[in-house]
């Protein structure tokens, strides 16, 4: 990629938008006849932009990203001093405000730039570095200083003219490459919109309380040991209203959540209708889209299925089949992955009672035993009622 007289003519006129008034390159003005005068242009305009530069990337959230603009002020300052090819100059010049345009003025409108960028920029800083030490040591040399500098100084403004467009290719890849990962994702996430979600996480549990530190601090540390067990698939805890159940599922899922193993949670409501929290027809397209933000192989394996051309009624389906083909089926293509795993990854769900009658509850028992399904690496905890072991065990 070379820099053009056109990027150039942009850069001055944006500049001149913002009531700065910057040289043309290209103007014979009066006081430009002379060759040192047409070098003066030259640098003024180029040093100009450089400095605004300088100060406006201080803000920027990156280690030192104005020591790219003072490192060519620096290279130029030495130029300045030698002399040189005043063709190459006016090319490097227009290299320079190509960079600004491309590299450094975007960083200076970022509130986040991305780790890829940032290595970029790092490694366009270090090649500049190389080339101005390269320029200090020619400047260095006393004996037949100038005889030296002059042959050498072409050699050296078309080095740095290569790491400029070096970093312009390497930049230009990597947007491209971030603006195809910007809409893959985009476009999976919208493939994953079309799964209802139920804002059933532990964290919007509402008018129920976790527990305090210092409460059944026994019974939370028995649980977390039985979840991290590899023999335990099901942690089934039975008790009886009022003793807390849902404040212990929230603290142990917090928990979980604190080490980066909480896969997903749910936590039914009867109170809090229309919103998926009363009922189980939410709860497959609920765990596959929290089980989708927990592992992105999950995700990528969840959205190819959806692509299928028969995912189409896949919200048609019974909850049954809705827990394999959304849960199940993308889940197995993992087991491989998981398998290797010396972590467990806990499923909190609780309040399985208040997702509608017997029956309901019945189908929600036997939904929740699918999950036998995942690989081993998963464990999940739930609470039951007394009278609710023997819908558990017609279940099973």
């Amino acid at each position: 990629m070379r820099a053009t007289p056109d990027n150039g003519l942009k850069i001055r006129a944006q500049l001149e938008r913002e009531g700065i008034n910057v040289p043309s390159l290209s103007e014979r003005t009066p006081s430009a006849n002379s060759k040192s005068d047409r070098k003066k242009v030259i640098m003024g305009a180029v040093i100009f932009v450089l400095e605004n530069a300088a100060d406006a990337l201080k803000f920027v959230p990156i280690p030192n990203p104005d020591a790219i603009p003072n490192l060519l002020l620096k290279w130029l300052k030495v130029y300045d001093t030698v002399g040189g090819n005043d063709d190459g100059l006016k090319e490097l010049g227009n290299d320079i405000r190509k960079a600004y345009a491309t590299v450094l003025q975007p960083l200076e409108l970022s509130e986040q730039i991305p780790p890829e960028v940032v290595r970029l920029i790092g490694g366009f800083h270090s090649d500049l570095e190389e080339q101005i030490n390269e320029i200090e040591l020619l400047k260095s040399q006393h004996l037949a200083k100038r005889t030296i500098l002059a042959a050498d100084i072409t050699k050296r403004i078309s080095g740095v003219r290569t790491c400029i467009n070096n970093a312009l290719n390497s930049v230009s890849t990597q947007a491209t490459i971030l603006t195809l990962l910007r809409e893959i994702e985009a476009s999976s996430q919208l493939t994953l919109e079309r799964l209802p979600r139920a804002a059933a996480e532990h964290t919007y549990v509402k008018s129920k309380s976790a527990c305090r530190p210092s409460t059944r601090v026994k019974i939370q540390k028995s649980l977390l040991n039985h979840l991290k067990e590899a023999k335990n698939r099901f942690v089934w805890l039975r008790g009886s209203p009022e003793i807390g159940k849902t404040a212990i599922s929230r603290s142990i899922a917090s928990t979980l959540e604190k080490e980066g193993t909480l896969a997903a949670s749910f936590f039914w409501d009867k109170s809090r209708t229309g919103v998926g929290l009363d009922s189980l027809e939410w709860f497959p397209s609920t765990l596959a889209r929290q089980l989708a933000i927990f592992n992105g192989d999950f995700k990528a394996s969840l959205v190819k299925r959806l692509r299928r051309p028969d995912s189409e009624l896949i919200l048609n389906l019974l909850p049954e089949e809705q827990m394999k083909t959304l849960v199940i089926e993308p889940m197995n293509r993992l087991r491989g992955i998981f398998s290797a795993s010396t972590q467990r990854f806990g499923i909190i769900l609780d309040g399985l009672d208040e997702c509608g009658d017997p029956d309901a509850l019945k189908s929600l028992m036997n939904l929740v035993l699918l999950l036998d399904g995942l690989p081993s690496a998963f464990v999940i905890l739930t609470w039951i009622r007394l009278h609710q072991t023997r819908l558990l065990t017609q279940s099973g």
